[in-house]
């Protein structure tokens, strides 16, 4: 008998948000409509952005640092009848715990960014400048930055330095993230992620509130 969990990625499972952001998401996506997307880190995240992209011919690039990850994105698109070209593979500097900057520079062919979702890589905790450099080039002119796992101090502190210097809105949303734990049971950690904008500060404002309520 086949086991399905053995055809494709073997290897360690990431947790999984919860309906309401992926709710949140796609209504942001519509309703802010940005002319330019980029991902740190790629995931379920990148079918709702290669979706939109591919339907608004607007340009989208995920950067991915695992290879195994990266390929079942890839087979993810393709099977959804989306360019699979919107991942990219980018190995992480074992000096810096951060992308290589210059495979980094490569696959971040369209620049500024206007939507930057930052979700990687894992380790980003230890960013050294170089990593802060990458990223400040990306972000630089963005009007949404979405930034992944602000319950941890090195992403909510970076989520801080945004708000700080960038002058926007700071939207912090909770959120229930589904893992797997012993056999046939299924746990929850608690994560929030924060969205960093100025223009589109109303509409994610409403938008929060009427998927979440508060």
């Amino acid at each position: 008998m086949l086991d399905p969990e053995q055809l494709y990625y073997d290897g360690k499972l990431w947790g999984a948000k919860d309906h309401k952001f992926w709710c949140l998401l796609s209504t942001l996506l519509l309703k802010c409509k940005p002319k330019s997307i980029l991902e740190l880190g790629a995931g379920r995240s990148t079918t709702f952005f290669a979706e939109y992209a591919y339907e608004t011919n607007v340009p989208f690039v995920s950067i991915e640092e695992s290879p195994v990850w990266y390929a079942e994105i890839y087979r993810d698109l393709r099977l959804m009848f989306l360019p699979g070209t919107y991942v990219r593979h980018v190995p992480v500097d074992p000096a810096t715990d951060w992308y290589d900057s210059e495979h980094a520079d490569n696959a971040m062919d369209v620049t500024p960014y206007d939507l930057v979702m930052i979700d990687g890589p894992t380790g980003r905790g230890k960013r050294d400048y170089r990593g802060n450099m990458l990223v400040e080039r990306a972000i630089r002119k963005a009007r949404m930055i979405i930034v992944d796992d602000t319950h941890r101090d090195d992403c909510r502190l970076f989520s801080k330095h945004l708000y700080e210097t960038r002058g926007f809105s700071e939207i912090i949303i909770p959120y229930k993230q589904r893992r797997k734990g012993i056999p046939g049971i299924i746990t929850y950690d608690e994560n929030t992620v924060t969205i960093l904008t100025s223009e589109w500060s109303d509409v994610v404002s409403l938008t929060v509130r009427n998927i979440y309520g508060n």
